[in-house]
């Protein structure tokens, strides 16, 4: 089983408009979630870089985080 701990990816910055220095480590739950949801589920890649791309283009960023009823959907 894949799994992503949103306290690697530091390094990963995940800016929402109130908060546009934060990273995953700060606010990335839901975007490792989707990552090892979809990478389990489909055997296909999905990294958590990927995903956050995937998030913020989507428009599923807020400032408390991910919105899960705007990603979810998009996936």
């Amino acid at each position: 089983m894949i799994f992503y701990n949103q306290n690697d990816y530091a390094h990963l910055p995940y800016p929402s408009a109130g908060f546009p220095e934060e990273n995953i480590r700060d606010a990335g739950c839901g975007v490792c979630s989707a990552s090892m949801v979809v990478e389990n589920m489909t055997g296909q890649p999905f990294s958590v870089e990927e995903s956050a791309a995937f998030a913020l283009a989507s428009g599923a960023r807020d400032n408390d985080g991910t919105d899960m009823e705007k990603l979810a959907p998009a996936l």
